[in-house]
Protein backbone atom coordinates (compact mmCIF):
# COMPACT_ATOMS: atom_id res chain seq x y z
CA UNK A 1 0.00 0.00 0.00
CA UNK A 2 1.81 3.11 -1.18
CA UNK A 3 1.29 5.83 1.99
CA UNK A 4 0.66 9.12 1.74
CA UNK A 5 4.32 10.76 3.61
CA UNK A 6 2.78 14.39 3.55
CA UNK A 7 -0.62 13.49 5.22
CA UNK A 8 1.67 11.18 7.73
CA UNK A 9 3.43 14.22 8.82
CA UNK A 10 0.79 15.71 9.37
CA UNK A 11 -1.25 13.75 11.41
CA UNK A 12 2.03 13.59 13.35
CA UNK A 13 2.28 17.28 13.51
CA UNK A 14 -1.32 17.47 14.96
CA UNK A 15 -0.78 14.58 17.32
CA UNK A 16 2.18 16.83 18.96
CA UNK A 17 0.10 19.39 20.40
CA UNK A 18 -2.66 17.09 22.07
CA UNK A 19 -1.88 15.29 25.45
CA UNK A 20 0.54 12.34 24.78
CA UNK A 21 -0.72 10.85 28.16
CA UNK A 22 -3.80 8.96 27.31
CA UNK A 23 -3.76 8.89 24.10
CA UNK A 24 -3.56 5.82 22.52
CA UNK A 25 -4.57 5.43 18.97
CA UNK A 26 -5.36 7.67 15.90
CA UNK A 27 -6.27 7.36 12.05
CA UNK A 28 -6.70 9.72 9.09
CA UNK A 29 -9.35 8.94 6.89
CA UNK A 30 -12.33 10.71 4.70
CA UNK A 31 -12.44 12.67 1.82
CA UNK A 32 -8.91 14.43 1.76
CA UNK A 33 -7.39 11.23 2.32
CA UNK A 34 -9.28 9.74 -0.10
CA UNK A 35 -8.60 12.47 -2.21
CA UNK A 36 -12.63 12.80 -3.25
CA UNK A 37 -12.90 16.25 -2.27
CA UNK A 38 -10.39 18.91 -3.87
CA UNK A 39 -11.74 21.95 -2.13
CA UNK A 40 -9.06 24.31 -0.91
CA UNK A 41 -11.41 24.57 2.41
CA UNK A 42 -11.51 20.57 3.03
CA UNK A 43 -10.51 19.52 6.38
CA UNK A 44 -8.23 16.48 6.87
CA UNK A 45 -9.98 14.41 9.30
CA UNK A 46 -8.47 12.53 12.04
CA UNK A 47 -10.00 10.17 14.96
CA UNK A 48 -8.36 10.05 18.15
CA UNK A 49 -8.56 7.51 20.35
CA UNK A 50 -8.21 7.79 24.23
CA UNK A 51 -8.13 5.90 27.25
CA UNK A 52 -9.77 8.28 29.41
CA UNK A 53 -12.17 10.72 28.10
CA UNK A 54 -13.12 13.49 30.55
CA UNK A 55 -9.30 13.39 31.78
CA UNK A 56 -7.91 13.76 28.75
CA UNK A 57 -10.33 16.76 27.85
CA UNK A 58 -9.34 18.54 30.67
CA UNK A 59 -6.29 18.39 30.14
CA UNK A 60 -6.44 19.24 26.59
CA UNK A 61 -8.28 21.75 27.57
CA UNK A 62 -5.50 23.08 29.58
CA UNK A 63 -3.11 22.48 27.13
CA UNK A 64 -5.51 23.78 23.44
CA UNK A 65 -7.95 26.33 24.68
CA UNK A 66 -8.71 27.28 20.94
CA UNK A 67 -10.02 23.93 20.16
CA UNK A 68 -12.91 24.26 22.70
CA UNK A 69 -15.89 27.20 22.41
CA UNK A 70 -14.80 28.53 25.86
CA UNK A 71 -18.94 29.50 26.19
CA UNK A 72 -19.76 25.72 25.92
CA UNK A 73 -16.96 23.91 28.12
CA UNK A 74 -18.81 22.82 31.15
CA UNK A 75 -21.33 21.66 28.79
CA UNK A 76 -18.78 19.30 26.59
CA UNK A 77 -17.16 17.91 30.00
CA UNK A 78 -20.40 17.06 31.09
CA UNK A 79 -21.82 15.92 27.98
CA UNK A 80 -18.68 13.52 27.67
CA UNK A 81 -19.51 11.99 30.93
CA UNK A 82 -22.88 11.81 30.40
CA UNK A 83 -24.01 10.42 27.05
CA UNK A 84 -25.48 6.49 27.10
CA UNK A 85 -26.99 6.05 24.07
CA UNK A 86 -25.64 9.28 21.72
CA UNK A 87 -21.56 8.49 19.96
CA UNK A 88 -19.46 8.85 22.74
CA UNK A 89 -17.19 11.06 20.62
CA UNK A 90 -16.44 14.86 20.39
CA UNK A 91 -15.57 16.40 17.40
CA UNK A 92 -12.51 19.42 16.94
CA UNK A 93 -13.13 20.83 13.50
CA UNK A 94 -11.11 23.84 11.90
CA UNK A 95 -8.06 23.55 14.17
CA UNK A 96 -4.75 24.73 12.80
CA UNK A 97 -1.44 23.30 13.75
CA UNK A 98 1.78 25.61 13.36
CA UNK A 99 3.90 24.30 10.51
CA UNK A 100 0.95 21.89 8.69
CA UNK A 101 -1.26 23.42 5.73
CA UNK A 102 -3.83 21.25 6.74
CA UNK A 103 -7.12 22.47 8.69
CA UNK A 104 -7.82 19.79 11.20
CA UNK A 105 -11.14 18.27 12.36
CA UNK A 106 -10.30 15.61 15.06
CA UNK A 107 -12.86 12.98 16.99
CA UNK A 108 -12.16 12.12 20.47
CA UNK A 109 -13.41 8.80 21.49
CA UNK A 110 -12.68 6.63 24.21
CA UNK A 111 -10.80 3.16 23.46
CA UNK A 112 -13.45 1.11 24.44
CA UNK A 113 -16.34 3.03 22.71
CA UNK A 114 -14.42 2.28 20.07
CA UNK A 115 -13.70 -1.11 20.10
CA UNK A 116 -17.37 -1.16 21.12
CA UNK A 117 -18.83 0.75 17.80
CA UNK A 118 -16.22 -1.27 15.90
CA UNK A 119 -17.33 -5.33 17.17
CA UNK A 120 -21.00 -4.10 17.71
CA UNK A 121 -22.06 -1.22 14.89
CA UNK A 122 -23.59 0.14 18.04
CA UNK A 123 -23.82 3.79 16.59
CA UNK A 124 -21.44 2.75 13.03
CA UNK A 125 -20.67 6.78 13.71
CA UNK A 126 -17.01 5.56 13.61
CA UNK A 127 -17.30 1.66 12.12
CA UNK A 128 -18.90 2.72 8.81
CA UNK A 129 -15.84 5.36 8.58
CA UNK A 130 -13.70 3.05 9.32
CA UNK A 131 -15.27 0.59 6.57
CA UNK A 132 -13.32 2.98 3.90
CA UNK A 133 -9.54 2.78 3.77
CA UNK A 134 -7.71 4.74 6.37
CA UNK A 135 -3.76 5.56 7.60
CA UNK A 136 -3.17 4.85 11.05
CA UNK A 137 -1.13 7.61 12.84
CA UNK A 138 0.39 5.12 16.01
CA UNK A 139 0.93 7.60 18.80
CA UNK A 140 5.13 7.01 20.14
CA UNK A 141 4.99 4.40 22.44
CA UNK A 142 2.03 2.60 21.49
CA UNK A 143 2.78 0.18 18.51
CA UNK A 144 2.42 -2.84 19.48
CA UNK A 145 1.04 -2.53 23.05
CA UNK A 146 -2.23 -4.53 24.11
CA UNK A 147 -4.53 -2.09 23.23
CA UNK A 148 -3.30 -1.09 20.03
CA UNK A 149 -3.17 -5.27 19.41
CA UNK A 150 -7.28 -4.76 20.52
CA UNK A 151 -8.05 -1.70 18.87
CA UNK A 152 -6.81 -3.66 15.23
CA UNK A 153 -8.22 -7.18 15.50
CA UNK A 154 -11.70 -4.76 16.30
CA UNK A 155 -10.78 -2.64 13.02
CA UNK A 156 -9.97 -6.20 11.43
CA UNK A 157 -13.60 -7.65 12.92
CA UNK A 158 -15.39 -4.54 11.84
CA UNK A 159 -14.16 -5.29 8.06
CA UNK A 160 -15.02 -8.60 8.20
CA UNK A 161 -18.52 -7.49 9.42
CA UNK A 162 -18.88 -4.92 6.28
CA UNK A 163 -17.83 -7.60 3.84
CA UNK A 164 -20.25 -10.20 5.17
CA UNK A 165 -23.14 -7.64 5.02
CA UNK A 166 -21.91 -7.05 1.30
CA UNK A 167 -22.11 -10.54 0.86
CA UNK A 168 -25.96 -11.32 1.59
CA UNK A 169 -27.19 -8.10 -0.33
CA UNK A 170 -25.23 -8.65 -3.84
CA UNK A 171 -26.38 -11.10 -6.23
CA UNK A 172 -25.01 -14.15 -6.84
CA UNK A 173 -22.48 -12.92 -9.36
CA UNK A 174 -20.75 -9.56 -8.81
CA UNK A 175 -17.89 -7.48 -10.00
CA UNK A 176 -15.38 -5.82 -7.46
CA UNK A 177 -16.36 -2.16 -7.95
CA UNK A 178 -20.05 -3.58 -6.44
CA UNK A 179 -18.55 -5.41 -3.42
CA UNK A 180 -16.73 -2.18 -2.35
CA UNK A 181 -20.00 0.10 -3.00
CA UNK A 182 -21.98 -1.88 -0.76
CA UNK A 183 -19.10 -1.31 2.01
CA UNK A 184 -18.68 2.42 1.37
CA UNK A 185 -22.91 2.45 1.61
CA UNK A 186 -22.93 1.01 4.99
CA UNK A 187 -22.48 4.13 6.72
CA UNK A 188 -24.47 5.97 4.55
CA UNK A 189 -27.70 4.29 5.34
CA UNK A 190 -30.56 5.77 6.25
CA UNK A 191 -28.33 9.24 6.27
CA UNK A 192 -30.95 12.04 6.18
CA UNK A 193 -28.09 14.08 4.63
CA UNK A 194 -28.44 12.23 1.68
CA UNK A 195 -32.28 12.57 1.89
CA UNK A 196 -32.47 16.10 1.69
CA UNK A 197 -29.88 16.93 -0.68
CA UNK A 198 -27.27 18.03 1.84
CA UNK A 199 -24.75 15.85 1.36
CA UNK A 200 -23.49 15.04 -2.62
CA UNK A 201 -25.39 12.36 -4.02
CA UNK A 202 -21.95 10.77 -5.45
CA UNK A 203 -20.53 10.22 -2.42
CA UNK A 204 -20.07 6.83 -2.55
CA UNK A 205 -19.28 6.45 -6.33
CA UNK A 206 -16.26 9.08 -5.63
CA UNK A 207 -14.85 6.91 -2.57
CA UNK A 208 -14.90 3.82 -5.09
CA UNK A 209 -12.69 5.47 -7.59
CA UNK A 210 -10.65 4.07 -9.92
CA UNK A 211 -7.89 5.36 -7.58
CA UNK A 212 -9.05 4.04 -4.76
CA UNK A 213 -9.20 0.54 -5.63
CA UNK A 214 -6.14 -0.52 -4.93
CA UNK A 215 -6.67 0.84 -1.13
CA UNK A 216 -9.88 -1.27 -0.85
CA UNK A 217 -8.16 -4.46 -2.33
CA UNK A 218 -5.60 -4.39 0.01
CA UNK A 219 -7.92 -3.76 3.61
CA UNK A 220 -10.78 -6.19 2.17
CA UNK A 221 -7.99 -9.45 0.91
CA UNK A 222 -7.97 -10.93 4.30
CA UNK A 223 -11.55 -10.70 4.91
CA UNK A 224 -12.52 -11.86 1.06
CA UNK A 225 -10.18 -14.84 2.12
CA UNK A 226 -12.33 -15.42 4.68
CA UNK A 227 -15.61 -15.68 3.37
CA UNK A 228 -14.16 -17.96 0.25
CA UNK A 229 -12.29 -20.39 2.95
CA UNK A 230 -16.22 -20.66 4.62
CA UNK A 231 -17.50 -21.60 1.05
CA UNK A 232 -19.42 -18.81 0.93
CA UNK A 233 -17.56 -17.25 -1.86
CA UNK A 234 -15.68 -18.03 -5.07
CA UNK A 235 -13.35 -15.72 -7.66
CA UNK A 236 -14.05 -16.55 -10.74
CA UNK A 237 -10.73 -15.68 -12.49
CA UNK A 238 -11.95 -15.85 -16.16
CA UNK A 239 -14.07 -12.57 -15.99
CA UNK A 240 -12.73 -11.02 -12.52
CA UNK A 241 -16.09 -11.50 -10.72
CA UNK A 242 -16.48 -13.24 -7.66
CA UNK A 243 -20.02 -15.73 -7.37
CA UNK A 244 -21.21 -17.10 -4.52
CA UNK A 245 -20.67 -20.63 -4.12
CA UNK A 246 -23.56 -23.26 -4.75
CA UNK A 247 -22.75 -24.55 -1.52
CA UNK A 248 -23.92 -21.59 0.04
CA UNK A 249 -27.38 -21.94 -1.24
CA UNK A 250 -28.20 -24.38 1.00
CA UNK A 251 -26.66 -22.71 3.80
CA UNK A 252 -29.26 -22.20 6.45
CA UNK A 253 -29.43 -18.36 7.47
CA UNK A 254 -27.67 -18.72 10.50
CA UNK A 255 -24.46 -19.80 8.11
CA UNK A 256 -25.19 -16.75 5.48
CA UNK A 257 -25.45 -14.12 8.17
CA UNK A 258 -22.93 -15.19 10.78
CA UNK A 259 -20.43 -12.38 10.68
CA UNK A 260 -23.16 -9.40 11.01
CA UNK A 261 -23.40 -8.30 14.37
CA UNK A 262 -26.34 -10.61 16.78
CA UNK A 263 -28.26 -7.12 17.73
CA UNK A 264 -29.13 -6.71 14.09
CA UNK A 265 -30.21 -9.97 12.97
CA UNK A 266 -32.86 -12.20 14.60
CA UNK A 267 -31.10 -15.51 13.83
CA UNK A 268 -32.75 -17.02 16.44
CA UNK A 269 -36.32 -16.54 15.33
CA UNK A 270 -38.52 -18.75 13.32
CA UNK A 271 -38.38 -15.91 10.36
CA UNK A 272 -37.40 -16.32 6.92
CA UNK A 273 -33.92 -15.51 5.41
CA UNK A 274 -35.71 -12.77 3.18
CA UNK A 275 -38.00 -11.34 6.19
CA UNK A 276 -34.24 -11.15 8.36
CA UNK A 277 -32.23 -9.00 5.40
CA UNK A 278 -35.23 -6.41 5.59
CA UNK A 279 -35.12 -6.08 9.36
CA UNK A 280 -31.31 -6.01 9.39
CA UNK A 281 -31.09 -3.43 6.92
CA UNK A 282 -33.81 -1.34 8.81
CA UNK A 283 -31.91 -2.07 11.85
CA UNK A 284 -28.84 0.04 10.10
CA UNK A 285 -31.33 2.32 8.98
CA UNK A 286 -32.04 3.31 12.76
CA UNK A 287 -29.13 2.82 14.50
Amino acid sequence: MIVNKKLVEAGKKLLQTLPKEGTKWSTLYGSKLLETNHSPDSQLDVIVAVEDPPTWHQKNQRQNPHHYQTDHSSWIMSRVRSVKKAPKILYHPYVRVDGSEFVFKYGVIGVDDLVEDLREWSHLLVAGRLHKPVLPIIPDGETNTDTHKKIEKAMFQNRVQAIGYAWNYLPRKFNERSLFLKIAEISYIGDFRLVVGAENPNKINNIVSDSNMDLFRYIYKEPIDILIKDKLLESDMRDGHYCKTKESESFDKNQKMKYLPKHLTRLDQDTTYEQDLIYTRKRIENI
